[in-house]
């Protein structure tokens, strides 16, 4: 009995010696094929990136010595291709920029390119709209030199008309004892009417009969020295002072008119 387990215990030594054996020799033809964690150290950059392309950059394993090859992103720092864009003025509708360097590849800019602010209308072009008046300047307009469609209209110094006007015309004939009227219109504006008033004959007696030789109105004795013209009959009623007393008013009215318009 004791040898039967002599003989089993060996047995089972054996077979794990065995089962350990099998297990060990695919790993060590596995270590010997290199699958392994691999230890990549750079050795060259193969393709360099630039701002629109990818790059290739070759690696060595440290363990094993294989090589290998591995993609770079976009150097978006590594323009190739330039190209230098002139400055724009800005305009009341866009904004313009200073001059810079561009990228054809991507498109950015390197350096310079500063947007501008936009500039207010300009107007210089005016045309005069043909409508001045009697003493009243008239207008003129211009439109945006940008071409945005604004206008502005101001007024056209010096462009006021002189009145054009007709001859006097009576409008209302003057008589021995009421001032008359005349007017005259200008031609450029039939609204603008001047009036100036057409005083009063006064009567007239060159025969000395005592009546008028224009109304037929028969007059006082009376003649003012200064105008030499007759009072009317209608105060010969009155009393001697109220004659007096228009008779003084009047004398002192024509001597004052006398004095200061000669």
């Amino acid at each position: 009995m004791k040898h039967e387990r002599r003989v089993q215990k060996s047995l089972g030594i054996l077979l794990c010696l065995l089962m350990l054996f099998s297990l060990m020799t695919p790993l060590a033809a596995l270590a010997e094929d290199g699958d392994h964690v691999h230890k990549w150290i750079d050795v060259e950059v193969t393709v360099t990136p630039t701002c629109s392309t990818t790059g290739e950059k070759k690696c060595v394993c440290d363990v094993c010595g294989e090589e290998k090859l591995f993609p770079l992103p976009e150097d978006l720092s590594n323009h190739v291709h330039t190209v230098e864009v002139g400055a724009q003025e800005s305009t009341c509708t866009s904004r313009g920029y200073t001059a810079g360097i561009q990228c054809t590849d991507c498109g950015n800019f390197i350096s310079g390119h500063l947007i501008q602010p936009y500039l207010p209308h300009s107007f210089t072009n005016y045309t005069y709209n043909n409508d001045g008046k009697c003493e009243v300047a008239g207008t003129k307009t211009a439109y945006c030199d940008y071409g945005c469609g604004a206008k502005e209209t101001i007024v056209a110094e010096g462009t006021a008309k002189t009145h054009q006007w007709s001859d006097w015309t009576v409008v209302k004939e003057e008589t021995c004892t009421a001032a008359g009227m005349e007017r005259r219109v200008c031609a450029l504006d039939d609204s603008h009417i001047q009036t100036r008033e057409i005083p009063a004959t006064g009567h007239i007696d060159e025969n000395d009969d005592g009546v008028c030789d224009v109304c037929y109105e028969k007059l006082t004795a009376y003649r003012c020295p200064l105008c030499n013209k007759y009072e009317a009959i209608d105060r010969s009623g009155k009393s001697g002072f109220v004659k007096f007393f228009y008779r003084t008013i009047h004398f002192v009215v024509h001597t004052t008119l006398g004095l200061f318009w000669g």
